[in-house]
């Protein structure tokens, strides 16, 4: 059958996230699958499917086809495709293309199951709308998870139907929704942080839920699903309804680049270990960083007269949140930073003498 080549790019750079990275993996974890009606990839956490028509079913290594379609060995923009036996055969004027594939097996099944499970045109109302700022709340969230998959939940943002919240034990991030968010279904899970770092860069408008599942879709029918994580998550709303005593500074639009660049003399063999002291003081900021090759110090000023403030805080989170505000309230233990919906709690690094 003839195909534009540019829309099989497309489609094929769309679902590449579902592609398992790691070393240890099923082969056809690294496919891609054409089953007639749709192109898909699955890893075991993450299944994407795009509407995609071709006359045949099969499973063929996606580097292979995608560099035969998105690299210049293909430069045509249409191309004949097919099945010839147990390879896909892709045609051009003065090029032809022929990749192994594989039959179907488990994986296949696992990928119609995922699509059984979604609301077909008799249930269609089992679509969730999702809040217009739902993926821009994801995607401030996540950051504030963990990277360490010994920390279970901790991993991955907390959905509900009022919030997204995430947070490592260290900072919380959360994003408020309106009272009338999700069309008033109450919703309470979690999914992998690594997950929705992929689902933010597709325009979902709609969700739905089944048992070990979540999928999400775009206006196009592009489906995004991801496994839920059955894990006991406590929740961090209080750290911001039971707020400390604070004090509000604003920093500086200059400091998030001044700490990055002291980050070379930070001590701290991980993200977690690294730490500034900060003191504020008489309209000024001070920054040090120092390890044992040395250290650096910076001064901004800033708007500020009262008590004099020692702080130490991990530059690393706080330059990520310095992205979205520059306003923080200074407590005891912690500093608290806003904008809009979105709210960022950072755990001060307590010194021993």
């Amino acid at each position: 059958m003839k195909l534009n080549r540019a829309q099989l790019d497309v489609a094929l750079s769309k679902v590449k996230p579902g592609l398992e990275k790691g070393k240890e993996y099923q082969e056809q974890m690294k496919h891609v699958f054409l089953d007639g009606d749709d192109i898909a990839t699955y890893n075991d956490h993450i299944a994407i499917l795009i509407p995609f028509k071709v006359d045949f079913k099969t499973s063929v290594r996606f580097e292979d086809l995608y560099k035969a379609v998105h690299d210049s060995l293909l430069s045509e923009e249409e191309i004949d495709i097919y099945m010839d036996g147990t390879q896909l055969i892709i045609e051009s004027n003065n090029t032809k293309v022929g990749l192994a594939t594989i039959a179907y097996d488990e994986i296949n099944a696992t990928l119609q199951s995922i699509k059984d499970q979604l609301p077909n045109d008799e249930n269609k109302n089992k679509w969730i709308p999702l809040p217009e700022d739902f993926t821009v709340g994801v995607g401030l969230c996540v950051f504030a998870a963990s990277n360490n998959m010994m920390q279970k939940g901790l991993t991955c943002i907390h959905v509900t139907n009022e919030c997204l919240e995430a947070s490592d034990n260290c900072r919380v991030s959360l994003f408020n929704f309106g009272k009338d968010a999700f069309d008033g279904k109450k919703l309470d899970f979690l999914i992998q942080a690594e997950d929705a770092k992929e689902l933010v860069k597709f325009p979902v408008v709609d969700m739905c839920l089944s048992k070990s599942w979540c999928h999400f879709i775009t206006e196009d029918d592009i489906v995004f699903s991801t496994k839920l994580v059955k894990e006991d998550y406590l929740g961090f709303t209080h750290i911001f309804t039971d707020r400390q005593e604070t004090i509000d500074v604003e920093f500086p639009a200059s400091l998030k680049d001044k700490i990055e660049k002291m980050l070379f003399l930070t001590e701290g063999d991980t993200q977690l270990d690294k730490s500034v002291e900060m003191e504020i003081c008489d309209n000024t900021l001070t920054c040090k960083a120092s390890s044992d090759r040395g250290w650096v110090e910076q001064t901004v000023e800033i708007v500020y007269e009262g008590e004099k403030r020692n702080l130490c805080l991990n530059p690393i989170f706080l330059s990520q949140v310095l992205s979205e505000t520059t306003v923080a309230s200074i407590g005891e233990t912690r500093s608290y930073l806003q904008s809009g919906s979105f709210q960022h709690a950072l755990m001060h690094i307590i010194v021993m003498d």
